[in-house]
């Protein structure tokens, strides 16, 4: 991301004084709430990836390696080895490799029981790239009646930089973590064989990648050009009050304010005085969303208001 990008958080609700209520808490305290991931609203969201050891992806993984392996260690001794020679020395091995497979799968069998406790532990910050796409302002923004806030990204001691983007190929980046695990255990496995050391070095290492799997979503959510900001739940930028978790941001990150095609002016023009009130020092750009023809587009507010 460049460092004039604003990241864009999309407020609604239901029950417009419930709404009034958030902007208030949002711009007098000047934060943000940071959800647990139990919480989010999709329940296919932050979920434990499972890879099937008896797949066809995992087989091939697990030849590649052996076979890399084998080729390194007649290098070492200076042999030259036979592509049929290393296809039979796979074969020979073909008990390790179901002993792998059965470590693994119980290792993630037991990660998968645990996965809510292991997730409980963080909170995420959903941003948006996006200030004009209609399904965001549809979905978060009460249907248009809400509003969205434009946040520097890189403003100085800024929150928001530790922020990073969501990818859209769940099936495929779950893989590559794995990938990543599975091919530094190899090694070690057909060195060692020790059950309890395999087990625990590939549970530690996955543990170690278990953040990335928050960064990861599926396909169908890519409209939403997300950006996140991930933190344990006992980090310090995050305080909670009644039972929210907040985390704040400085006066100078707030940038732009964009009021919903269907927001009603006389909120809009209390919502324009909270914030100069409450920013008095901050030039911040208040915009309006219209209706073109079938676009949708962002202008200027009316210049009267300001």
């Amino acid at each position: 991301m460049e460092n004039n990008t604003l990241l864009y958080k999309y407020v609604g609700h239901l029950k417009n004084e419930e709404f009034i209520k958030i902007i208030e808490n949002i711009i007098n305290n000047k934060s943000l709430k940071i959800t647990n991931p139990l919480d989010f609203n999709d329940p296919f969201d932050c979920n434990i990836p499972y890879i099937y050891t008896n797949s066809k992806w995992f087989e091939n993984l697990i030849n590649k390696e052996f076979e890399k392996l084998i080729k390194e260690e007649a290098k070492k001794e200076n042999k030259v080895i036979r592509k049929k020679q290393i296809t039979s020395l796979i074969k020979s091995m073909k008990s390790e490799l179901n002993d792998l497979s059965n470590i693994i799968n119980s290792e993630l069998d037991k990660l998968s029981l645990d996965w809510k406790n292991l997730i409980n532990e963080y909170r995420i910050l959903s941003l948006s790239l996006e200030s004009e796409n209609i399904l965001m302002w549809s979905h978060y923004a009460n249907s248009h009646k809400g509003l969205a806030l434009g946040f520097k990204y890189n403003s100085e001691n800024s929150i928001f930089k530790n922020c990073k983007e969501v990818s859209y190929s769940f099936e495929e980046l779950s893989k590559e973590i794995f990938k990543k695990n599975i091919v530094d255990l190899i090694p070690q496995f057909l060195k060692d064989k020790d059950d309890e050391k395999i087990t625990n070095s590939f549970a530690n290492s996955f543990l170690q990648e278990l953040i990335n799997f928050f960064y990861i979503k599926k396909e169908d959510w890519e409209y939403e050009n997300e950006v996140r900001l991930v933190l344990s739940k006992d980090d310090k930028n995050i305080n909670s009050e009644n039972a929210i978790d907040l985390i704040n941001f400085g006066e100078n990150e707030l940038s732009e304010v964009i009021f919903g095609l269907l927001m009603e002016k006389e909120d809009e023009e209390y919502i324009i005085e909270l914030i100069k009130k409450s920013f008095p020092n901050k030039r911040i750009e208040f915009k309006k969303v219209h209706k073109v023809f079938n676009t949708l587009e962002i202008r200027d507010y009316d210049n009267k208001f300001m």
